[in-house]
């Protein structure tokens, strides 16, 4: 594990908000949670070649549970932006 991986794991049992968006709030340990679900469907599903997964997520916690999930998993993730129309950057 890298130290920034160890870094948050080690906010497993933290019960402060770790990510805000607007009016809504995930802690920590729900972060990690979430992250490790993700990391975990990275393991299984990930498996032959070059490691990567492409997303594409508006802004939101949902992209960043799979962000975090990539980094615990060891897989890069990269990420393409929705603009307002619901399309990606072109």
């Amino acid at each position: 594990m890298s130290a920034l991986t160890d870094h948050i794991m080690a906010l497993a049992d933290c019960p402060q908000v770790g990510l805000r968006i607007e009016d809504e709030q995930v802690r920590f340990d729900e972060l990690l949670a979430e992250a490790c679900t993700r990391a975990a469907a990275l393991d299984v599903h990930v498996r032959r070649g070059p490691r990567h997964l492409g997303v594409l997520l508006p802004n939101g916690f949902e992209a960043m549970f799979w962000l975090t999930g990539g980094l615990l998993a060891g897989v890069p993730v990269v990420r393409s932006q929705l603009d307002a129309s619901g399309q990606g950057a072109r």
